[in-house]
């Protein structure tokens, strides 16, 4: 089967939805940043963790032995982000977020397929597991 191609301004959009409406309520987050609960909210914290990295005072939150801990017996992320597979940069360094806090699906060539599609259900259905 053949997929169509998809644009850059579609893969934008995508991914703009992709961390919008897939915001989770957290399970346990650190009282040093409460995960969004809204879509709204979603994009209100990423925005506000860029606007901090790009001015130089991330916080880095979320970023404990005690969290790498924590997620390692199981994911629960609050959104899901769509983007290009780089090396220069980390989701969570530009939107000064933390160990847990993002679902990073990257993907060399801007390509929306099956695959992908699958790992953002997969995100979510992590996500979902935990609220049953």
């Amino acid at each position: 089967m053949s997929l169509p191609a998809i644009g850059r301004r579609s893969l934008l959009t995508a991914g703009g939805v992709a961390a919008g409406a897939l915001a989770f309520p957290a399970a346990a987050a650190q009282a040093s940043e409460a995960a969004p609960t809204t879509p709204a909210a979603a994009i209100r914290q990423l925005l506000e963790g860029n606007r901090r990295f790009t001015a130089g005072r991330s916080r880095h939150p979320h970023q404990t032995l005690a969290r790498l801990h924590e997620v390692a017996a199981g994911q629960h992320p609050w959104a899901v982000l769509l983007g290009c597979a780089d090396s220069r940069v980390s989701p969570e360094l530009l939107f000064d977020q933390g160990i847990g806090d993002l679902f990073d699906d990257r993907v060399a060539g801007n390509i929306v397929d099956d695959l992908l599609l699958g790992s953002i259900e997969y995100a979510v259905e992590e996500r979902s597991s935990r609220r049953r």
